[in-house]
């Protein structure tokens, strides 16, 4: 299965390899499907960058509301 993401009007990544996870979540490397220039290393059009996916966990009884 592959697995692709999009953040609003961000590219489309396929997430690959996993490097890495922590108490907050997991960070994996993500490859630009749809890349204008395949050599763009850096900036708003890199083809690899990192993809981090984070649980957010809310315990409601510890909010207050005023």
């Amino acid at each position: 299965m592959v697995l692709q993401v999009q953040v609003e009007d961000s590219p489309v990544y396929r997430v690959e390899t996993k490097l890495g996870k922590g108490g907050f979540g997991q960070v994996y490397v993500g490859r630009r499907v749809s890349a204008v220039n395949k050599n763009e290393k850096a900036g708003a059009g890199a083809v690899e960058v990192y993809l981090g996916f984070f649980l957010i966990h809310i315990c409601l009884n510890d909010l207050s509301v005023i």
